[in-house]
């Protein structure tokens, strides 16, 4: 099926990815629906970058790798995302985060008792009708963060899909 009977069916714009920019000038030309650009030069109807890439988020050496060429990077915010979230990690293992300033919510006492009887019903239907927790609550497992991988040497396991 080529481009114009795709339109002819219906479609109401092309993306044209990873093409040299007279190619997609021709394409552009040749239609009569709007044509988006990536990767495919200056001469259709309308750009679209990866905002990933466009911002510079992806820092992991890995992304560097298959960073697209044709992607210019306007910031380096992945930096200062690494930092927020190295942070945020070590705030949440120091305990400190999230403290009473960032845990609002309040609930009186008597519905807190009623609350906990319920729950303590329901843990306790399900314990009896053998629920044993989900593949994932091993308990003994070590989760690393990607750069506690590099540093340690650690290889990647594969992911468990259940």
């Amino acid at each position: 099926m080529c481009i114009r009977d795709r339109e002819a069916a219906g479609a109401f714009a092309i993306v044209i990815e990873c093409v040299p920019a007279r190619v997609a000038q021709l394409v552009t030309e040749a239609v009569g629906i709007p044509t988006i650009g990536i990767g495919a030069g200056p001469h259709t109807d309308g750009q679209v970058l990866v905002y990933h890439d466009l911002l510079g988020m992806m820092q992991h050496h890995h992304h560097a790798k298959v960073a697209p060429k044709f992607c210019k990077q306007y910031a380096s915010v992945g930096e200062h995302i690494e930092a927020a979230l190295l942070e945020y990690t070590q705030e949440v293992k120091a305990e400190v985060f999230p403290g009473s300033d960032y845990s609002p919510y309040t609930m009186p006492q008597e519905q807190f008792e009623l609350f906990r009887e319920q729950a303590a019903a329901l843990l306790n239907e399900e314990h009896e009708r053998g629920y044993a927790g989900s593949p994932g609550d091993k308990g003994d497992q070590v989760a690393f963060t990607q750069g506690e991988k590099e540093l340690a040497d650690v290889e990647d396991e594969p992911v468990k899909v259940y």
